[in-house]
């Protein structure tokens, strides 16, 4: 995985991503270094932190228990 920290909007975002994730096949996390430097509010780095999680294939969540409807399905999606 690649981490960038950009310090603003820019045009090598689009580039950078087009590059990573389709010709060398590596998935990239993008953010701003105002936003995970000085704004690094807790809500801002629990988001960050649930897409690379899940970019890295990762479960963000789990059903404690099976739901009686769906027990034979493998993967369910709401």
């Amino acid at each position: 995985m690649i981490v960038c920290v950009m310090a603003s909007k820019d045009n090598g975002y689009k580039y950078l991503k087009w590059v990573s994730e389709t010709k060398i096949g590596i998935v990239t996390q993008c953010c701003l270094s105002s936003n995970a430097y000085y704004n690094a509010k807790d809500q801002f780095l629990a988001n960050l932190c649930l897409k690379i999680n899940a970019k890295l294939g990762g479960s963000n969540m789990e059903l404690m228990e099976r739901l009686p409807n769906f027990e034979s399905e493998d993967n369910v999606m709401f």
